[in-house]
């Protein structure tokens, strides 16, 4: 190897001195900010994941105290809150535990509702009724009426953290309290289902533990008694951090949020260990990094050197030795060269960019949509593309969405509707049209501030292509942006248009929906409760598996529905809770109606606005028909089994005392209950199958025994020989002498 002389050593140490140099300053700068980075991004995180947890919790925490005050104010509950509960009230305890059940949500499935009466003394408790003791009222009075000043508060429970609402919340008077236990496993499943894995502790404002869990969940506790939490966190603000710093444990930092809603405390803590352990692997990247960029500053001082020196060992070889072999090569036919490859690169790119002009025309209109163009790369690709550019200053965003349901074809007339767009709207006024989702295709129409009659303009373009989409099996609706002048706003606009699109549950199919028109889309307002007594008419005919009644209901309840809402959220609202509802209804009777597949169709026509056909066809052939048909064959089974059984009683039990109510007191069941689905199955009433069958009895003992007319009569429980003869005799037509004398064996 040649040497490369002293100037070529010299600008080499020079270079990789400065070269490494600034490559450590710069590692040892970043590594700093990087940490402080780090640990001011697990903090936000740890901040941010627990705002997170406590708006999931909240969201479901504030469901609980509503749907207590709102029962509260409701005559039902004045109702009931008044009335003694007992076996023989069957139907009222039944109302009280059917609300009571109505306030469970899927994310609270261990979470149990109570309700208590202080002027009954009773309360209902997890689906079971109990009646108080004389001292139990005056207990809870004293607990929790005159030791809490608030109408709701929080306290630990059995399994969780129990929720108290003195009812009526609106009242000085409390008739009632409403208790809801919100079980650990329940705030678990919330927690994780977040994907939560640091500990989350729960305080209320007397500092009491409501809930815990996750890793160090005692150790972060004991320190917060230790240094007396509650008196520092009042001092100051409503949520923050606390450094917690104790010689013989970890250090932490323990981060806590008030909820403005109930005044819960949630905390939660940051151990030092674990940001370490997330900067062991920065530190060995960043040393890692150090090393290879020193290693490449040498590569690079060697490759520089090489080349400042380069012209100066040329000229010492052409000096040395003048042999033509050893000739450099000319740089100038090296660049001559070079330009003749760039120019015929050129020209080979221009025929590329003019073939493939009307895919990158939809690639810049489909990224303007999405907020990624500006109005600066608008005019420099307006020749390019041949956008209309005559000092436009005016932007609409048109949407051309498909009626039909979705099929195999969709791509296929996704394409035919972006052509029949392109030549329905005049290429001087739009971009270009481009399909955006499965059922989409948008276009940016643009004009001059001279152009009159837009809004008109933009009605006919519309009308044609619902024409021109109708001729070709096309069904189409419109939905119109307002007007903007900011190009960048485009995005915007176009969620605007889409969001007009959805009034589609309220106009029909083929429709023509100008954003700025929404708000004279207008109807008469609903009350909750004419919806909820169609829905529970609903319920209760298919518990009684009655299919024309359900469908009569249903039909009631969606007309109402579409009829008194003023906006298309109101609509997806109601159905929405309507299938929350029936589905809560399915898992209650075990009818395994609505699975996995159901609930993803219903949603996914829910969501895109289909057709209101398509939703009702889900809620009546998909659930409706089958839950019904398998409620009356559950329904037929269980009025026979009831029958059979109180036949048996009165064909073993005649000689007793009993009654319908007395039967009704043992089965559990309402008496006028009892009696209809009997005479249902038997065809007569049940006091006249009793009077069949001890009548019955009464003709053989006169036949086959000798015990006298008062015996019989007094066996069968009639007050006085007298009223047993009379009854003998206007059914038998003789008396129960004669019916012995002329049917006793001889």
């Amino acid at each position: 190897m040649k040497s490369k002389g002293s100037l070529f050593y010299s600008i080499f140490i020079l270079l990789s001195i400065i070269a490494s140099g600034i490559i450590v300053f710069f590692s040892s700068w970043l590594y700093v900010v990087t940490t402080s980075n780090i640990e001011e991004e697990f903090s936000n995180g740890r901040t941010h994941n627990l705002e997170q947890t406590i708006s999931t919790l909240e969201s479901e925490l504030q469901n609980i105290e509503y749907s207590f005050n709102v029962y509260s104010t409701t005559s039902t509950y004045e109702r009931v809150i008044e009335s003694p509960l007992s076996a023989r009230n069957f139907d009222l305890y039944k109302e009280v535990v059917t609300q009571l059940n109505y306030f469970t949500t899927p994310n609270l499935q261990h979470t149990t509702y109570s309700l208590i009466s202080l002027d009954q003394s009773w309360m209902v408790s997890d689906n079971r009724l109990s009646q108080l003791s004389s001292e139990e009222p005056e207990a809870i009075r004293e607990y929790y009426l005159e030791s809490n000043p608030s109408d709701l508060f929080w306290d630990t429970g059995s399994d969780g953290m129990s929720v108290i609402t003195l009812l009526p919340i609106f009242s000085r008077e409390k008739t009632g309290i409403g208790i809801v236990n919100v079980s650990n496993e329940d705030i678990s499943a919330i927690i994780q289902n977040r994907n939560i894995q640091f500990p989350i502790i729960i305080l209320n404002q007397e500092g009491d533990v409501l809930y815990s869990t996750g890793d160090k969940k005692d150790e972060i506790i004991n320190q917060i008694n230790a240094v007396d939490f509650m008196e520092l966190r009042d001092s100051k603000e409503s949520n923050g951090k606390i450094k917690m710093e104790d010689n013989e444990k970890e250090p932490f930092t323990l981060f806590y949020n008030e909820s403005s809603h109930n005044n819960l405390i949630y905390v939660t803590a940051l151990f030092d260990s674990e940001i370490n352990e997330s900067l062991n692997p920065t530190m060995l990247g960043f040393t890692v990094l150090g090393l290879l960029l020193i290693l490449f500053s040498l590569i690079f001082a060697w490759v520089v050197s090489n080349q400042l020196t380069k012209p100066l060992r040329e000229l010492k070889n052409e000096i040395v030795d003048s042999d033509p072999e050893l000739k450099t090569k000319n740089d100038f036919d090296y660049l001559r060269n070079s330009f003749e490859t760039i120019i015929s690169q050129k020209e080979s790119l221009e025929t590329v960019l003019e073939i493939e002009k009307p895919a990158l025309k939809r690639q810049f209109v489909l990224n303007t949509l999405l907020g990624r163009n500006t109005i600066e790369e608008l005019n420099e690709k307006s020749r390019t593309y041949d956008f209309p550019m005559d000092d436009l200053s005016k932007y609409y965003v048109l949407v051309a969405q498909l009626d039909e349901r979705v099929s195999k074809e969709t791509p296929i007339r996704l394409f035919k509707l972006m052509h029949i767009m392109e030549d329905v709207i005049p290429a001087n006024s739009q971009l270009t049209p481009v399909v955006m989702s499965e059922e989409n295709v948008v276009t940016i129409m643009a004009f001059t501030e001279e152009t009159t009659d837009i809004d008109k303009k933009i009605i006919e373009f519309s009308e044609s292509v619902i024409a021109l989409g109708e001729e070709s099996n096309l069904l189409v609706s419109i939905g119109i942006s307002p007007e903007y002048d900011d190009f960048e706003e485009t995005r915007e606009n176009y969620k605007k248009a889409v969001q007009s699109l959805s009034y589609k549950l309220l106009l029909g199919n083929q429709s023509i929906i100008s954003f700025k028109d929404i708000k004279s889309i207008n109807t008469m307002s609903y009350t909750d409760k004419d919806l909820s007594d169609l829905k529970e008419a609903v319920f209760k005919s298919i518990q009684l598996g009655n299919l024309e009644d359900a469908k009569k209901n249903t039909n009631l309840f969606l007309a109402s529905l579409y009829r008194n809402s003023d906006t298309p959220s109101t609509i997806e609202f109601g159905l929405l809770r309507f299938f929350i509802n029936i589905s809560e209804l399915d898992r209650s009777f075990e009818t395994g109606v609505i699975n996995r597949k159901l609930t993803e169709k219903f949603y996914q026509n829910l969501l895109f606005h289909h057709n209101i056909i398509d939703i009702e066809d889900i809620i009546n052939n998909d659930i409706l028909v089958p839950m019904t048909l398998e409620m009356e064959k559950r329904t037929t089974e269980q009025f026979q089994q009831l029958s059979n059984q109180i036949k048996e009683i009165i064909d073993h039990r005649y000689e007793e005392d009993i009654s319908l109510e007395t039967i009704s007191d043992e089965l559990n069941y309402n008496p006028n209950y009892i009696s209809s689905i009997f005479k249902k199955e038997t065809g007569i009433t049940f006091s006249d199958y009793l009077l069949d069958v001890r009548f019955d009895n009464a003709k053989d003992l006169l036949v086959n025994t000798d015990l006298t007319v008062k015996e019989i009569a007094e066996r069968l429980k009639y007050s006085n020989s007298q009223n047993f003869i009379r009854s003998f005799k206007r059914r038998e037509s003789t008396t129960p002498g004669r019916f012995r004398q002329e049917h006793k064996v001889q």
